[in-house]
């Protein structure tokens, strides 16, 4: 796995890239989540490596060992930053795969008719609001979630892991200006009209068991972006690819290697 830097918009990012062990022009591009960093997907660009994808992951602004910008951001300004940095590295074609915030960053591109990838892979995302934005989400969740809980019961919390990752992050978002500020905005960017305008191939991942970005969100996001599909990672939390990694793979490769369009 080689580390590299680049400057986009005179923020200087933190990224790394694992080349397939095989030739291959597939390329997957990884966003992490609120409070985390590239290392949370280490375990599983390594063996997507082996699979013949090179595979690239993006420390956000502000997290893992890119710097912290200067000026307050919003998902807009995140946004942005990533739509430059596939820019830059020539990545037009790829998958993008985002886990919680990284999805609200895809979203947020999918709305604004930013995003240049083949397909994109929504991993327990957040960028709804569940109680806003026009949209009867009360009636849409009891239309298509209902269904769900049959799948058996839902049990288990979420692993002591969650607590360490991005850990420092948590902590300096608590007295940092910037991350303060910043993610009073964030939360505020929610994309429950928008989200419907989305044209790229969308394919959901979801922890079964996740209760920071809930079940039934998943259910309104398949239900509302065209051209979507649902998975759920049973015995899985809100970072199913460390709760369940070999089922994750399997249903990631599945969806990889399909003619889903």
């Amino acid at each position: 796995m080689e580390q590299k830097q680049i400057i986009i918009k005179n923020i200087q990012l933190n990224y790394y890239a694992v080349e397939s062990t095989t030739e291959s022009s597939n390329v997957l591009v990884f966003l992490h989540g609120w409070r985390s960093n590239s290392t949370v997907w280490f375990n599983l660009i390594k063996r997507l490596s082996e699979q013949g994808y090179n595979c690239i992951a993006l420390d956000l602004p502000g997290f893992g060992r890119s710097q912290t910008p200067q000026d307050i951001f919003n998902t807009d300004k995140y946004a942005d930053v990533v739509d430059e940095f596939l820019h830059k590295l020539h990545v037009e074609d790829a998958v993008c795969v985002g886990h919680s915030y990284g999805g609200r960053i895809l979203i947020n591109l999918g709305v604004r008719n930013k995003l240049k990838a083949e397909k994109i892979v929504l991993v327990d995302a957040s960028g709804l609001g569940m109680d806003e934005g026009g949209i009867s989400v009360k009636k849409t969740i009891a239309k298509v979630v209902k269904p769900i809980f049959k799948i058996g019961p839902l049990q288990g919390l979420r692993k002591k892991i969650y607590q360490a990752m991005g850990g420092e992050d948590y902590i300096e978002s608590e007295v940092s200006p910037f991350f303060k500020a910043t993610y009073q905005n964030i939360t505020q960017d929610k994309y429950n009209e928008e989200i419907s305008t989305i044209t790229v191939p969308t394919y959901l991942i979801w922890g079964a068991n996740d209760k920071d970005t809930p079940v039934e969100m998943a259910a309104v996001m398949e239900e509302l972006i065209p051209n979507s599909q649902l998975e759920f990672i049973m015995n899985a939390g809100h970072y199913p690819f460390l709760d369940n990694p070999e089922e994750f793979e399997a249903v990631l490769l599945d969806f990889l290697e399909s003619d889903f369009k």
